[in-house]
């Protein structure tokens, strides 16, 4: 018992551990040099350490650390406007606790010191005070009557942090006015300044500066060499000056220039026609008095051209009428007279289709001048050809009227869109997308090169040219004048790889037929492809008088032809191609890099289902299509070899043949099917038939052992087969000869 008694007697004396460090709370009764600080009390706590800090406890401020008996704590003797740290430690025999949290408190900002009155007229004066340290914001008030009232609008003004002055406007003249300041930030808000009395002039003084009058013409015609701008300043006190701020409309700096003071209260400045760009001039004026400044709004000077100082449309350079002497052709300029009407028949007569043609695709189809197609539009783009040699002036005209303050709005239709840029000069189209937060369902800028009577990819949108966006929903694109400025800037058209073992790879597929080339073909895998179009996909542009397509048909979609139809990465996947042309030209190839496929285990084919012919795409890089307005292919992907065949193998025809007995046909189908292969004699009597089942995505081996019905062995001779096979559920029949010797 005494030895119980003795151990818990030594348990109740020993000083409890602190487990937990104080949780500080928040500062109270933040002053200018002083705010409360608090924190919790942990179990076993019998004082607390706290530490004050200005800078994140690199250092402490004088005084600290500092003993305290009690949970709470005055802090004093800091410095208004400042940002402060605190935190603390619980104390016993048995140690300190950890750190607290540290609190964060900014003190509240100096009282500012109010100034003498500046720049007093007779409706106004300008109230001034000093800068404070710490403030956010200043809040002013002004009163007629020592703060009994306030004056319309300056009652606890919000001032912004920083600014030490405010013009106080509306006044009467001869009249005495007051006013006082209060910093603030987020400890809190100063007491009021010291207040200063301002008395505005007697009537019939001088009233406030104004620039009443800018003038200056729109436009810098063609072959001028300068631009004079007039500005009428009046009002103001003392000596007045007028300066003009002026840049190209799509330069970044500003240049200044003092404006002279020809007469009265007139200013005047000549401004270079070398400083224009293709758009024209932006420009302001300020003026100042000794009191006061005042500045206009932008303004703007754009280029203009008489008709006979217009150029030819550069675009227009081949001729004769055929495929390969249509262009895309647009006019960048904002013309007085837009009919094509009046642009076009003056070089080229009435509108006759065998002699000239314009043509724009809108409204999901092509549209030919006088069938509904009226105007030339900046931002839009034409088909046209001509079969004798001309030049097209466009017309009187000027620079399109858009600036850094007003964008050019590019109005995208769903589906395909003819386009250009509205500008005189290159704009790229990864530019306008980075302009416009890169939306997504919106594809590259595509042209037509008339050389290989095929379209291409690219980045730049060159003037007086144009070429075609396909877009998944209506949308507005923004065009800012700036894009001048960063055109040609970029890389080239991103290349995916085409290792096909990867989770990510596209292949391109060019279709070759004659002069006709299409690149712009293409299958491909992406861990975040859908089984629907997405940004991986393109869509085969709209047909125009000729075509030659390489097409993955999505019916679920508006625009179901795909011409790029990259799918989400599987072990397996089958495309169905569809091969579509109206060309005459010979035989269509197939062409694409074998080498870029990669050294794996993956396997891409391509089966001809009506040749039956089945290649790897591996071992051979291209291949010939019979001239026909369509063809299907099926294109094969295992991420493992799954097919063991040499680089292309012939199916559903007999081997060996001749055969001294059993004849062996090969067949493929992408699904399971059905196949029935029967034999005859000369004289036409069946000799064998039978029926198989077809596994899909494999070889499948039929045979004849070269017994007839009966089960004898044929005699040599010549026999016909007739092999019958169910690919996609319709019946195609194949026939030809065996010999047996």
């Amino acid at each position: 018992l005494k030895l119980f008694f003795y151990f818990f007697t030594l348990s109740l004396s020993r000083t409890q551990v602190i487990t937990s460090a104080p949780v500080s709370s928040a500062a109270t009764n933040v002053q200018q040099t002083s705010f409360t600080a608090s924190w919790s009390t942990p179990i076993g706590a019998s004082t607390y350490i706290l530490d004050v800090s200005d800078n994140s406890f690199s250092s402490l401020i004088p005084g600290y650390p500092k003993p305290v008996n009690n949970t709470t704590d005055n802090v004093n003797g800091l410095t208004p406007g400042t940002i402060y740290q605190y935190r603390v430690r619980a104390i016993n025999a048995s140690g300190p606790s950890d750190n607290s949290n540290a609190i964060s408190q900014i003190t509240v900002p100096q009282t500012p010191t109010a100034n003498t009155a500046s720049s007093i007229r007779t409706n106004d004066f300008k109230a001034v005070w000093s800068n404070v340290l710490g403030e956010t914001e200043y809040r002013l008030d002004v009163s007629q009557n020592n703060f009994s009232t306030y004056l319309t609008g300056f009652e606890n003004k919000l001032i912004p942090a920083d600014v030490t002055e405010e013009t106080v406007t509306g006044l009467s003249p001869n009249t005495q006015y007051q006013y006082r300041v209060r910093a603030k930030n987020a400890g809190g808000v100063s007491s009021n300044s010291n207040v200063i009395t301002a008395t505005t002039l007697a009537g019939g003084g001088t009233s406030p500066l104004t620039i009443s009058a800018t003038q200056f013409p729109a436009t810098l015609a063609s072959g001028s060499t300068s631009v004079t701008i007039n500005s009428t300043v009046t009002g103001g006190a003392g000596a007045i000056a007028a300066e003009i701020f002026y840049r190209a409309i799509t330069g970044t700096a500003f240049t200044q220039l003092t404006m002279t003071n020809p007469s009265g209260n007139i200013f005047q400045a000549a401004i270079p026609a070398a400083v224009f760009d293709d758009l024209g001039l932006e420009f302001y004026v300020k003026a100042k008095d000794g009191f006061d400044t005042k500045e206009t709004s932008k303004n703007y000077v754009y280029r203009s051209f008489a008709a006979d100082q217009a150029s030819s449309i550069s675009t227009i350079s081949k001729f004769g009428g055929t495929m390969e002497s249509y262009q895309i052709i647009s006019i960048p300029f904002q013309l007085e007279d837009n009919l094509i009407s009046s642009i076009f028949e003056p070089a080229l007569g009435s509108y006759d289709k065998t002699k000239w043609r314009l043509v724009r695709y809108q409204n999901e189809r092509n549209t030919d001048y006088q069938s509904g197609l009226v105007r030339i539009n900046q931002g839009e783009s034409y088909w046209f050809n001509s079969v004798e040699s001309i030049a097209v002036k466009p017309g009187a005209g000027k620079s399109p009227q858009f600036n850094q303050a007003t964008s050019f709005v590019l109005k995208l239709a769903r589906g395909w869109n003819q386009i250009a840029t509205p500008f005189p000069f290159a704009i790229d189209w990864d530019d306008i997308l980075a302009a416009n937060g890169n939306p997504t369902g919106i594809g590259k800028y595509k042209v037509y090169y008339q050389n290989s009577i095929s379209f291409s990819e690219t980045n730049s949108l060159q003037p007086y040219s144009g070429g075609f966006v396909f877009a998944d929903a209506a949308q507005d694109l923004n065009l800012p004048v700036t894009l001048k400025n960063t055109a040609g800037g970029r890389k080239g058209l991103r290349q995916k790889s085409s290792d096909i073992s990867g989770d990510e790879w596209l292949l391109p597929i060019e279709l070759i037929q004659g002069k006709a080339i299409n690149q712009m073909g293409g299958i491909g895998m992406h861990p975040q492809a859908k089984v629907s179009k997405d940004d991986f996909d393109d869509i085969t542009l709209p047909r125009f008088v000729k075509h030659l397509e390489f097409n993955s048909y999505h019916h679920d979609f508006f625009a179901p032809r795909f011409s790029r139809d990259v799918v989400y990465t599987a072990n397996e996947h089958a495309w169905k191609i569809t091969i579509e042309s109206n060309f005459d030209e010979g035989n269509i190839t197939l062409d694409w890099a074998d080498s870029d496929l990669g050294i794996n285990k993956a396997q891409l084919l391509l089966y001809d289902p009506k040749a039956q012919v089945l290649i790897d795409m591996k071992q051979i890089k291209n291949y010939s299509l019979s001239s026909a307005s369509i063809h299907i292919v099926q294109i094969l992907y295992f991420h493992e070899k799954k097919l063991d065949i040499n680089s292309s193998m012939q199916l559903g025809k007999p081997f060996p043949n001749p055969s001294s007995g059993e004849v062996m046909f090969n067949l493929f189908s992408v699904s399971s099917s059905k196949a029935r292969l029967e034999i005859f004699d000369l004289m036409g009597r069946k000799i064998h038939h039978a029926d198989y089942s077809t596994k899909g995505n494999e070889i499948n081996s039929l045979q004849w052992s070269g017994a007839d019905l009966t089960g004898q062995k044929a005699a040599a001779g010549l026999y016909l087969y007739k092999l019958i096979t169910y690919s996609d559920g319709s019946p195609k029949t194949s026939q030809g000869r065996i010999i047996i010797r």
